[in-house]
């Protein structure tokens, strides 16, 4: 059996012709293990004639996490990605979170506790509401909370040690509060308290307040300002900072995230106040894993962003792919569902609100003519590298962009990344191409990218450029680290097992596939021919049998492009006419769609189509 050791760039020059296979290594090592997986029975679902012998007899290699047959070979793990730096953007957009978070923190310990506060100790011991034992404790926790305060306050930079002590002092304050208001309310009842313990009942609620910012502050102090940091914030702490932004906007709009999708599983708002301004705006949208029935969607998502950052790092390309990150919410900072208040945190996928003029959807037939050939090749990228095959136009938004900044589209949902091989035998031809609705009678385009002229150009020259920096074992490994990561923050959550090997080694085929691919292509057709290719590409033994199967796809798309691009990106006004008539004229074999008749050959069904009729 072949071995797969060349370690020659995987992207072809984007003036060379396409003159054989590529050289790059597909797998490191021996595909001894490798297994022949069952072709799809489904008629029209996969081309006629994929380059792909069946005729090769290997053993069949299990997972063992899953116990199902996965196309798995023997590779060693890839060299750990040290001494990739984050994009200048990227470190931008962590400073900006910290600046957020930092502010909250400078406003927290200027205004709480203060020695001459209505409510601080030196007030108390002037008037007679420092009455009973229960306050009194209170009272003298509250005098060693001012007192670690002020030793803060007055040293520059904060001490990582001062901020520990405050939150010990934080916490010995709530804990004399509950004490209090538990004693309170089992000796009177808290409706029959006298005038003076309303006040004192006053005075312990609003130091709960305070008490709950100023631990919050002091976790602000424990995050480094990433600007310090030799490559920003890891995965950790990145998380960290989103869980810190969903505290602050609790306790300072003092409401509870709000389900915007009741019909369906849970989707929250989490919001914040504005700055100055003080009005509530949208800071993120939290998916748990509660509403997920196999708890990958919200894995992937976390993963979708996580890699595409890591691909910007080695490439330089900006994917357009929201800040997401998993996360645990208390419940009490969330508006449950009756029935599911039951007091556990939420744990969940937590993606950065993208302020935008909606979704692609939102703008009407007509924006898709206008989306720019940059944006089509960055969207095309990330769905075919990370082997996501849906793309509709509701999960892609139109963001809110400078004037002088590159329009990009905002990546969002990408909670069907990271596909199976059984999506390749169901979903990949019909997910990137026509769809045959049996109940409207409507052939309509399944994917966004295709619908938009401009993915018919070539990729550019820096996108191919970019596209050969990557190292797919490197990135495959990122996958590893990121899935880990979750773990380890995360006990039982077994992002692992949801994202498992066979995942991973598809979204390792499918960048594989991209780089052959993308001096030959365009966007469109690079996405057309995964979801005709995919499943073949799947299976292959050795790098001779894959680059054989490039070769074949590359060679039924490309000469077919323009023919998909005058069927698939025009507007839907001619193309309904243009697949009646089609429907019409009934030339597919019986058996065959008319939806798959015209992905296998376009050429022909543009041929047959009567211009004038059309006008």
């Amino acid at each position: 059996m072949d071995t797969l050791d060349s370690d020659a760039s995987p992207v072809r020059d984007a003036t060379a012709k396409s003159d054989g296979p590529s050289t790059a290594r597909v797998i490191d090592g021996p595909l001894s293990q490798l297994p022949v997986l069952t072709r799809p029975s489904t008629a029209g679902a996969q081309p006629k004639n994929p380059p792909l012998s069946s005729r090769t007899s290997l053993r069949t290699a299990t997972s063992t996490r899953t116990g199902n047959p996965v196309a798995e070979p023997a590779e060693p793990a890839a060299p750990s990605p040290k001494g990739v730096q984050p994009t200048a953007r990227a470190l931008q957009a962590q400073q900006s979170r910290y600046a957020r978070i930092k502010a909250f923190c400078d406003a927290t310990l200027q205004s709480d506790f203060l020695p001459d506060a209505p409510h601080s100790v030196a007030q108390l011991d002037q008037t007679k509401d420092s009455q009973g034992e229960h306050f009194g404790r209170y009272r003298e926790a509250l005098r060693v909370l001012e007192s670690v305060l002020a030793s803060l306050r007055a040293t520059t930079p904060h001490s990582k040690d001062d901020a520990e002590a405050v939150k010990g002092a934080c916490g010995l304050l709530l804990k004399q509060a509950k004490n209090y208001l538990d004693q309170t309310s089992n000796a009177l009842g808290l409706a029959s308290l006298s005038q003076l313990g309303r006040r004192q009942l006053g005075i312990v609620r609003e130091g709960i307040a305070a008490a709950h910012r100023q631990s919050l502050a002091m976790d602000v102090l424990s995050i480094d300002n990433p600007l310090l940091k030799t490559r920003g914030w890891n995965s950790v702490t990145a998380a960290r900072v989103a869980e810190l932004r969903v505290a602050i906007g609790f306790v300072t709009t003092g409401q509870k995230a709000k389900d915007f999708r009741p019909e369906a599983a849970p989707v929250y708002w989490i919001d914040s106040k504005a700055a100055g301004s003080g009005r509530l705006r949208h800071e993120f949208i939290f998916k748990p894993m509660d509403g997920d029935l196999t708890g990958r969607g919200p894995v992937k998502e976390v993963l979708a962003s996580g890699m595409a950052g890591r691909f910007e790092a080695r490439s330089g390309i900006h994917l357009g792919v929201p800040d997401t990150q998993m996360v645990k919410i208390e419940a009490r900072a969330l508006e449950l569902r009756r029935g599911e208040a039951d007091g556990r945190p939420r744990t969940g996928s937590l993606q950065e609100y993208v302020m935008s003029r909606g979704t692609l959807k939102d703008q009407g037939d007509d924006a898709f003519q206008r989306i720019p050939a940059r944006a089509c090749q960055r969207m095309a990228i990330f769905d075919v590298a990370f082997a996501n095959l849906q793309r509709h136009p509701d999960n892609l938004l139109l963001p809110v962009m400078p004037q002088d900044a590159e329009f990009i589209l905002a990546l969002i949902d990408n909670a069907e990344a990271f596909a199976g091989i059984n999506g390749f035998q169901t979903d990949a031809i019909r997910n990137c191409g026509l769809v045959y609705d049996k109940v409207e009678h409507q052939i309509s385009v399944r994917n966004a990218l295709l619908r938009m002229p401009a993915a018919y150009l070539p990729f550019d020259d820096d996108m191919l450029k970019g596209l050969a920096a990557i190292d797919p074992a490197a990135m495959m490994q990122d996958m590893q680290e990121e899935l880990q990561g979750m773990d380890a923050r995360h006990l039982g959550l077994d992002a692992r097992g949801r994202v498992d090997r066979e995942r991973m080694l598809i979204s390792k085929r499918c960048l594989q596939f991209l780089q052959r691919a993308a001096g030959e292509l365009s966007p469109a057709a690079v996405r057309i021919a995964i979801g005709r290719w995919g499943f073949a590409l799947m299976q292959a033994h050795t790098t001779e049998e894959f680059d054989a199967i490039v070769k074949a796809a590359i060679a039924d798309i490309q000469p077919k492009t323009e023919a998909y691009k005058a069927l698939l990106a025009a507007h839907p006004s001619w193309q309904n006419k243009a697949f009646s008539i089609l429907f019409q004229l009934g030339q597919w074999r019986p058996g065959q769609g008319l939806d798959t008749w015209i992905m296998e050959d376009p050429k022909r069904a543009v041929a047959l189509l009567p211009q004038r009729d059309l006008e």
